[in-house]
Formats: C-alpha cells, sequence, structure tokens
C-alpha cells in the first residue's frame, strides 16, 4: 500500500510536505495539459475559468492533509467492491463531502474565503462548484488520475522525513 493509500495520520511526512507535493504536482500537471492539450484531465479542465482552477487547486491542497489522505485510502479500500475506479472515488467522495453535524459539506468548509468575528461564514456554491469537484474526484480513478496519484506518491516517499 502506498503513503497516498494510506491513512494521512500513518505517514512519516509532515502534513504540509503532503500538501505541498499535491499542490506543484497539480500545478505541473496543469501546465503540461494546457501545453500539450491532451489528457483526461483536459476535459475536467476544458473551459474551466479562474474559478474552476480555485476549486481544483482547494481540493489538490486538500488531497495532501490527513483528511485527504484518509479519504484516498478509504476510496482505495471500495476498489474492489466495484467495477470502475472511478465509481470508488465517488462513493468515497460522497460518504466523505456529507453535511456532518455542524450542517456544512467538505466542499463548502474548503472553499471558505471570509470571515465576521472570527466564523466561518458560509460560502454559496454555483452548480458548477460541484461539477468540477465531481469531475475531478472522479478523474482521480482515470489512469491518468491513478498516474498523478503515484507521482505524488513517490515524491512524497523521495523526501527525507523530518527527524522528531
Amino acid at each position: 500500500m502506498t503513503s497516498t493509500q494510506q491513512a494521512g495520520s500513518s505517514s512519516n511526512q509532515p502534513p504540509v510536505l503532503a500538501q505541498q507535493t499535491f499542490a506543484a504536482a497539480w500545478d505541473r500537471h496543469c501546465q503540461s495539459i494546457h501545453a500539450a492539450g491532451r489528457g483526461s484531465s483536459h476535459t475536467v479542465l476544458r473551459g474551466a475559468d479562474e474559478r474552476d482552477h480555485h476549486v481544483a487547486r482547494k481540493i489538490m491542497d486538500w488531497l495532501g492533509t490527513d483528511e485527504g489522505m484518509d479519504f484516498l485510502a478509504l476510496a482505495e479500500s471500495m476498489m474492489g467492491n466495484l467495477h470502475d475506479k472511478r465509481d470508488a472515488y465517488a462513493a468515497a467522495w460522497g460518504a466523505t463531502n456529507y453535511a456532518g453535524t455542524d450542517g456544512w459539506r467538505l466542499i463548502e468548509r474548503l472553499l471558505i474565503d471570509s470571515h465576521f468575528r472570527g466564523e466561518p461564514i458560509r460560502p454559496i456554491l454555483s452548480p458548477r462548484d460541484h461539477e468540477m469537484a465531481d469531475l475531478l474526484i472522479t478523474w482521480l480513478g482515470t489512469g491518468e488520475g491513478q498516474n498523478f496519484l503515484a507521482r505524488c506518491d513517490a515524491l512524497m516517499a523521495s523526501a527525507a522525513p523530518i527527524p522528531n
């Protein structure tokens, strides 16, 4: 099992390294897709505006957190029961993005951009925000998405852990 498939809390890498790895790998991936105009993520990014890129980047940043790593592990655990890896990521997203006891969905928490008196203000999300999140999450189950996760895993594995 790779580190992206393990729960984040069991990783020997500091959370900031994982977040930076996913963010940097996503930036490089987007640059290569835009330059070449190919790949399945091109479908996700086709016609993407600044907001779409913002939503995608927030999700990529989140994947490098303990919660994001737990999501990846959940998706991996579901793959044996589902026909398609994309279905496993969609099911894991459904389980992770639900409105918890506080009434907030994960996507809302990820896209908080303002506070009032120290409390977060619930963002108003468009249907396109939800669609971008769903498309990106299911893209992780494609061959290209799996390669992306493997590259992130290799980058994290090659980084020296910070001694305690």
